[in-house]
């Protein structure tokens, strides 16, 4: 079954956003509808351990909640640029998990994990404006609409391949941070 694009773009935006911070690996990804999907990508390094409040916050721990926040709404933003008819409603679990993110790394305070979304969000377009984020997005999710799904090595290979490509191309990649 072939994925369709709009997804692959999407699940393509979460890869991408963990590829650029260093998080992960994605250790599976697809683009295929299920009943209570269209698609997914799964980490190997997700440390739930994070939300529980007994556990102390670190500086490592904010980063992670912080990288985690970005990565989280990646797919529906990066879905949204590329096609600008995608309905809020596609945020679903996305927008959830952002939210329980944010939440922690505010101390529960509503109104703060609300800015802290919105900043996430700000600082994703700073990613979003680069070329290379478009690049890394059209090769993945043109693979994830050919075979629906990739193993993490196959994520890994397009990646690599797709910066190296650009690497040569442009001289140079910026980081931003």
């Amino acid at each position: 079954m072939r994925a369709s694009q709009s997804t692959a773009v999407h699940e393509a935006g979460h890869a991408v956003m963990a590829h650029l911070l260093h998080r992960g690996p994605v250790i599976r990804m697809g683009a295929v509808p299920s009943n209570e999907r269209n698609g997914f990508t799964d980490f190997r390094h997700t440390r739930k351990d994070w939300l529980d409040p007994a556990v102390p916050l670190t500086r490592h721990g904010r980063q992670w909640l912080w990288d985690f926040t970005l990565i989280a709404i990646a797919g529906y933003l990066t879905q949204r640029d590329r096609y600008p008819e995608t309905p809020e409603g596609s945020l679903g679990p996305d927008i959830r998990n952002a939210q329980a993110l944010a939440l922690r790394a505010c101390e529960n305070d509503e109104a703060r994990a609300i800015a802290y979304v919105t900043k996430a969000a700000e600082r994703l377009s700073l990613y979003t404006e680069q070329s290379i984020y478009w690049t890394l997005i059209d090769a993945l999710a043109q693979a994830l609409t050919k075979h629906g799904i990739l193993t993490g090595s196959q994520v890994r290979d397009i990646l690599v391949a797709a910066t190296k490509s650009y690497s040569v191309k442009s001289g140079r990649l910026r980081q931003l941070g």
